[in-house]
């Protein structure tokens, strides 16, 4: 009796749901507050990840793996590749793509009429706007 009743403990604190297609694969994951989409197609797999106040978005591909973050008021973009990090994060009037490597990280910010762009490394800090006289 206490050995099924743990089982049944267990599997409650997950839900799964999958669902099969021609062409791709949905496995839902609802655990408490968060619930996981995983969608599965030949080539990437993407990962939802929804929150309260969030959704994330994983997707890989065979050499690369994009994170989208959306919250409220902003998205953010995580690509990861084997020797570079980007992040994108857009706003209302403004985005910004960071770009990080072994040694150096880039910082471009993009508005309506200009484009900046930090580069920082270890000792330095660079600014480029194209638009500046």
């Amino acid at each position: 009796m206490t050995e099924n009743s743990n089982r049944v403990a267990q599997v409650s604190i997950a839900t799964y749901l999958c669902c099969l297609t021609r062409t791709e694969t949905y496995l839902y994951c609802l655990i408490g507050t968060e619930t996981y989409l995983y969608c599965l197609t030949g080539t990437e797999t993407y990962l939802y990840c929804l929150t309260g106040t969030e959704t994330y978005l994983y997707c890989l591909t065979g050499t690369e793996t994009y994170l989208y973050c959306l919250t409220g008021t902003e998205t953010y973009l995580y690509c990861l590749t084997g020797t570079e990090t980007y992040l994108y994060c857009l706003t209302g009037t403004e985005t910004y793509l960071y770009c990080l490597t072994g040694t150096e990280t880039y910082l471009y910010c993009l508005t309506g009429t200009e484009t900046y762009l930090y580069c920082l490394t270890g000792t330095e800090t660079y600014l480029y706007c194209p638009t500046m006289k």
